[in-house]
């Protein structure tokens, strides 16, 4: 009597099989979120590179435009045509070349929980209008500080300084250091020469 020879995989077979395939799923997996890791911390790279550009350009355009024109608050006293913020934020009255712009206008950069803003007043003078258009440049930023530089080359942390002579009110900084910082790491260091033009 012949045997009949058996076809298949013997339970040992399978076994072997389906440890290899879950090795296989292990080194697969793991794999995929090594790349999904890598991708996404590419991805917040370049978030961080983008808003870095957006924010030196708007501070370019900002800082190298100030005009030596002090505003009128609310109340109709004086501010002088830059003003530091305590928390090391600031405000300064600049040149206004968008297409039907009045010439002037009176902008802003501050840090908040948020992020860094950029504030920007609908009209110069405040006259009963005092809250700034808040437009957020990044989530990055978490301080940061301004250094003043005045026309005798003397360092101050606020402006105007306190050793302001004349009318410290339309004195501009003759250069203006700006530190961004991210959680207490240096983010942007920047400095800008300020140009004394003349009001139109």
């Amino acid at each position: 009597m012949s045997r009949v020879k058996q076809q298949g995989f013997t339970l040992i077979e399978l076994l072997v099989a389906l440890l290899v395939l879950s090795i296989l799923g292990i080194v697969l997996a793991t794999g995929m979120n090594q790349v999904t890791r890598w991708y996404q911390q590419l991805s917040d790279e370049m978030s961080a590179a983008s808003s870095l550009q957006k924010v030196q350009a708007l501070l370019m355009s900002d800082l190298l435009q100030l005009a030596p024109r002090r505003i009128s608050d609310v109340q109709g006293s004086p501010l002088p045509a830059c003003l530091s913020y305590a928390d090391g934020g600031f405000e300064c009255t600049r040149f206004d070349n968008r297409e039907g712009g009045a010439g002037l206008m009176r902008i802003g950069y501050m840090v908040d929980k948020e992020g860094l803003w950029r504030l920007r007043w609908p009209s110069l003078d405040r006259a009963g209008v005092s809250e700034p258009l808040r437009q957020h440049l990044s989530t990055e930023v978490t301080s940061m500080r301004v250094q003043w530089l005045d026309a005798n080359g003397a360092e101050s942390v606020q402006w105007p300084p306190a050793s302001a002579t004349g009318d410290a009110l339309t004195q501009l900084p003759a250069s203006m250091g700006i530190i961004l910082n991210h959680q207490q790491q240096e983010w942007l260091r920047i400095t800008f020469p300020v140009a004394e033009r003349l009001t139109p």
